[in-house]
């Protein structure tokens, strides 16, 4: 599919030339038919023949399946959450934090990597240190001091401020070194370039398909690379079986069929190769 045959499959560009994808896309139609027709089967058909769980059992693991393939990873280190804030916010809350743990961020983060952090801070007595950057580039060095003694750092694959590519592996690589765990926020990565996981490294990667994949809102994305230890409780795979188990049952598995019903034809229109796993 080229992008001409692309546009012509989103309802909103016979309307208006449309600039703000960075916020939320606007949505294909088999996007709308993909998540239309999971609810209309979900709640007509289903509660007669296979049933309403079995179905929507059946609807999570194959949008795990293809999202999986396009980002680089295995499908049991995907869970499927509400947005990119909810991935986030639910690994923060796994963690056993300690009064003096430390935290670092960039000063260029979305609320989503800045809200969960003053909470650890405010309710365990963890410490936030706040990375200053140059119109978002970061000085590896001053990452590198900063990383030292931190329990936690989080960052953005691309600054949503500045529109900066931030080097991920590189400063993966750092942090890992001085056994920090990393959380990357990659909302403003996927569909915009091609995004392998498995290169990456990062602990955890939080995204969501509602900006540049051009999914529906709610379909938002946990991703999980490393098998690294978090803290006595929780390792890398508990955190992510446990966004797993409780959004198993309760998430919009309608909106990550939207999703996976566009992710094919996005890569190939912008003529990426599927990442392998």
């Amino acid at each position: 599919m080229n992008p001409l045959d692309l546009r012509t499959q989103i309802p909103i560009t016979s309307e208006c030339a449309f600039f703000n994808t960075g916020a939320s896309g606007p949505s294909p139609t088999p996007v709308l038919d993909a998540a239309t027709g999971f609810i209309t089967h979900h709640k007509t058909i289903a509660p007669y023949t296979n049933g309403m769980y079995p179905h929507a059992d059946s609807a999570y693991e194959s949008s795990r399946e293809t999202i999986a393939t396009h980002l680089g990873t295995a499908p049991e280190n995907i869970a499927l959450t509400e947005s990119t804030t909810d991935s986030i916010g639910m690994v923060a809350g796994a963690i056993d934090w300690q009064p003096g743990d430390v935290i670092v961020r960039t000063d260029t983060e979305h609320p989503a990597g800045v809200l969960p952090w003053e909470r650890a801070a405010r309710v365990h007595g963890a410490t936030v240190e706040v990375l200053e950057t140059d119109a978002g580039v970061i000085d590896r060095e001053q990452f590198t001091d900063a990383v030292a003694d931190a329990r936690v750092v989080c960052f953005s694959s691309l600054v949503w401020s500045y529109g900066n590519r931030v080097p991920v592996r590189e400063l993966v690589e750092i942090a890992h070194d001085h056994d920090t765990f990393v959380i990357v926020d990659a909302v403003q990565s996927a569909g915009q370039m091609a995004v392998d996981l498995s290169e990456w490294g990062a602990d955890v990667v939080a995204g969501s398909g509602h900006k540049w994949l051009l999914g529906p809102w709610g379909s938002g994305i946990s991703m999980s690379t490393r098998i690294r230890s978090i803290n006595s409780t929780h390792n890398r795979s508990a955190i992510v079986a446990l966004l797993i188990r409780i959004h198993q049952h309760t998430n919009s598995n309608r909106m990550h069929c939207g999703l996976s019903a566009q992710l094919p034809h996005r890569h190939h229109t912008l003529g990426w190769q599927q990442a392998s796993s």
